[in-house]
């Protein structure tokens, strides 16, 4: 006989539709409208609202203005999302704890699936839960690796257009040269051998379009969906070791770092000041 947690899952299991799941996600606290306004006036944002680094408070308040982006994407996260859910609740109702670690592995094929389809954000999750051994089973750990070669270039031509907005001129006043396609793509970016008009070799990275905006929209999505997943384990489960709310809010923040190509600008000239004082470069 199942446990009476797991025949009152049974019960509800069927309820668990999209609509549902869409409360889950939304049902947040009401937005602090000061503390948006004083990390306004404390230049905590950039020109659109979007905080300079990560908060999930002021990321919400600036997607609570914006609902049809936010349920756009909300929609594609369900859908990509419910399958894993329920199947999570199926496993748990039917053969509890102990076939949910036997179908660990099946469960990740899921996620990366799904991760897969609604991109960079979430891929670059998945390879970071990939290298978590602490957190995940071994099966799922080898499922998720298969993300770190899983990421696409976008197209040069957007890439390129991106470079002269940035610096309001055209291509050719700042490159003499640049390769048609990126020597390297990467989550958030990829990058390009160039040489400037003055004959120097560098690398261009660029960042992908929307890339800010987007990854605030997925962050402030999966952050909820940590939470729901937090809840469902619980409840079927038992207390997990891990807050998975707070471990995800440590890796949203250095994800939201990496968006600041400024400072990781100013970063590399440091070290390259470090590398040339010891001799190893000019």
């Amino acid at each position: 006989a199942l446990p009476p947690l797991f025949r009152e899952l049974e019960e509800v299991v069927s309820a668990v539709e999209l609509q549902q799941l869409a409360a889950v996600l939304t049902n947040l606290p009401a937005v602090d409208r000061e503390y948006v306004k004083r990390a306004n006036a404390e230049g905590l944002l950039d020109e659109v609202g979007l905080p300079l680094s990560y908060d999930p408070q002021l990321i919400q308040a600036y997607w609570s203005r914006r609902p049809r982006k936010l349920q756009y994407r909300l929609d594609q996260f369900q859908q990509s999302a419910l399958p894993f859910f329920n199947n999570f609740l199926s496993i748990a109702i039917s053969g509890g704890p102990q076939a949910l670690r036997e179908k660990s592995g099946s469960l990740a094929k899921q996620v990366r699936t799904a991760f897969e389809r609604l991109g960079p954000t979430y891929i670059k999750a998945g390879q970071v839960l990939s290298v978590r051994p602490d957190l995940l089973p071994p099966e799922a750990v080898h499922e998720l690796a298969k993300l770190q070669g899983s990421v696409q270039e976008f197209a040069s031509q957007a890439a390129f257009q991106e470079i002269e907005a940035e610096l309001k001129a055209p291509l050719s006043t700042v490159l003499s040269q640049i390769s048609k396609r990126p020597m390297a793509a990467g989550s958030l970016a990829q990058v390009y051998k160039a040489t400037t008009v003055d004959g120097k070799s560098v690398a261009v990275k660029i960042q992908r379009p929307d890339a800010q905006e987007m990854v605030s929209l997925d962050l402030y999505i999966l952050r909820n969906a940590a939470a729901a997943y937090q809840t469902l384990v619980r409840q079927t489960i038992g207390p997990a070791d891990a807050d998975f709310v707070s471990l995800f809010d440590e890796w949203a923040q250095q994800l939201y770092a990496e968006l600041d190509f400024a400072q990781e600008a100013a970063s590399q000239e440091r070290l390259r000041g470090l590398l040339a004082a010891a001799g190893v470069c000019d």
